[in-house]
């Protein structure tokens, strides 16, 4: 009788150490490109997502996990996950107005002066 071999192996699924990055130029989250890989003893296998942002897509500042699960045509399956941490490294930026120089009100030791408030970025 025909001897009926089974594939019991899991897909190989690499994906990178964790990943860090600074926010991009007056944004408040980064373009993260990363690289998740697999390999199979048999044809048919694929990579899955499960979970965080594409390669390439911008992260938010702080960490996100990113999850994948790699599956063979016999439904083996493997999963792996790292963090991405985006840190925002960029100083705020402030407007001020120029200075200021006025005499006091008649009679007073004061005067009222009118501004634009500083915005902040």
């Amino acid at each position: 009788s025909p001897q009926r071999l089974t594939d019991n192996q899991a897909p190989t699924l690499t994906c990178p150490s964790s990943v860090a990055a600074n926010v991009d130029l007056g944004v408040c989250g980064a373009a993260v490109s990363y690289s998740v890989t697999h390999t199979d003893n048999c044809a048919g296998s694929s990579q899955t997502r499960v979970s965080g942002p594409a390669p390439g897509a911008t992260f938010a500042v702080g960490s996100t996990s990113v999850s994948y699960t790699a599956t063979d045509s016999s439904s083996n399956t493997q999963s792996c996950s790292f963090q991405v941490t985006v840190t925002d490294n960029e100083l705020p930026a402030i407007t001020c107005p120029a200075s200021i120089s006025r005499n006091t009100d008649a009679g007073l030791c004061s005067a009222v002066v009118t501004y634009t408030t500083p915005v902040g970025t």
